[in-house]
């Protein structure tokens, strides 16, 4: 016969909201998801964490050390106007779910783990991830039922784009919680950003490593640049279909029609666009590179990835031009480019597993910190 312990024991099991979220690094097919686009990432051993256990009264609480204190997040919260801002995000999630049937259900957790946000890693993402993860397990706790759809990962990275949207104002793409819900250790993940279908594709950490080096430049995702570019992209592609093009958005735009055609455009405009139609182009041919073992080709595209998005997209910075010149003067180096949104953050590069510790002393040497990364698995 089981004691009222071990019933309290099971109950405590039942009811505890633990979750795990990682980063990401993507490694090609940058500002390329909002255009139904292609995109090549990992997730990475860095996570932020959510601890806790489910509430009964329907009240969702967060604390963090890291953003200096605790929401207090009813069901009836408005994201756009709710404090602390950090929590924000949360609020627009969790009443997504709600939107779409979820049942009501508390819970209280701390926000931790050693995913540092700004960095171009993923972490808001991760963040998004990790609220509608517990909010699932929160209402499981409490002995409700979750809606079937909502166990799909794709609906939930759909949820989460909707709400950082919502919440931040930033017209951004499904590509940071998608890669945080569905990552594959061992591998990155080729994900098309139109049928959000996802091909993984090995990375042999015997024959090739990937190194991320932090610019120390910390940013809030600049919102207004983010979405001024994709007004330029959008403004390229109504220029492209007027002139005969037929295109949904910028992915279906070939670069000999694009080329054929840039003249048209206005010259600001025309690099966006030039960017973005490369982009998709060369994270095709990057996944196709890794598969095959062409580690030489696949630095080369991340190189070109690079100046594309410094020249046409305009989104680096003189620091992260700084550590990806290190990089390419660093013998073994296969290629190096920044990762994520820009304007900060990282850089990734690729190299020979012998030249990896060479590397990171270079980057030491030149004052910035990195380290070498795997590909971690998803959010569990």
């Amino acid at each position: 016969m089981t004691n009222a312990t071990s019933f309290d024991a099971i109950r405590s099991v039942e009811r505890s909201v633990r979750v795990r979220a990682p980063g990401r690094v993507n490694l090609i097919g940058e500002h390329t998801d909002w255009g139904e686009g292609f995109c090549l990432p990992i997730a990475v051993e860095a996570a932020l964490t959510l601890e806790g256990e489910a509430r009964d009264d329907g009240e969702v609480r967060l604390s963090s050390e890291a953003f200096g204190g605790e929401a207090r997040i009813p069901p009836s919260a408005d994201a756009q106007a709710f404090e602390p801002a950090w929590a924000r995000p949360a609020v627009a999630v969790l009443q997504g779910l709600r939107d779409v049937g979820l049942p009501t259900a508390g819970f209280e957790a701390a926000l931790g783990g050693d995913l540092p946000a700004g960095a171009g890693l993923g972490s808001s993402g991760a963040f998004l991830a990790a609220v509608a993860l517990g909010a699932l397990r929160a209402v499981r706790g409490a002995g409700g039922v979750v809606p079937p759809f909502l166990e799909d990962r794709g609906t939930l990275a759909t949820l989460c784009r909707e709400a950082e949207q919502r919440s931040r104002g930033v017209r951004c793409g499904i590509l940071d919680p998608f890669a945080a819900l569905h990552a594959v250790e061992g591998n990155a993940l080729l994900l098309d950003c139109r049928t959000l279908q996802a091909r993984p594709v090995a990375i042999d950490s015997a024959k090739l490593q990937l190194v991320v080096a932090d610019s120390g430049v910390r940013r809030e995702l600049q919102h207004v640049e983010y979405n001024r570019r994709r007004e330029q992209g959008e403004e390229a592609l109504q220029r492209l279909r007027e002139a005969g093009v037929e295109a949904a958005t910028l992915r279906d735009v070939s670069r000999a029609d694009f080329e054929a055609r840039a003249g048209a455009l206005p010259a600001v405009s025309a690099r966006r666009a030039r960017h973005i139609v490369s982009e998709n182009a060369r994270t095709q041919a990057a996944a196709l590179a890794l598969e095959a073992g062409d580690f030489e080709r696949f630095g080369s595209l991340l190189n070109q990835s690079h100046e594309s998005l410094r020249l046409d997209y305009e989104v680096s910075c003189p620091e992260l031009d700084a550590l990806v010149d290190v990089a390419r003067k660093t013998a073994g180096v296969y290629g190096s480019r920044m990762t994520g949104a820009g304007f900060g953050g990282c850089t990734v590069s690729a190299v020979r597993p012998a030249a990896a510790q060479t590397l990171l002393a270079a980057f030491a040497e030149a004052g910035f910190g990195a380290r070498v990364v795997v590909p971690s698995g998803p959010a569990s």
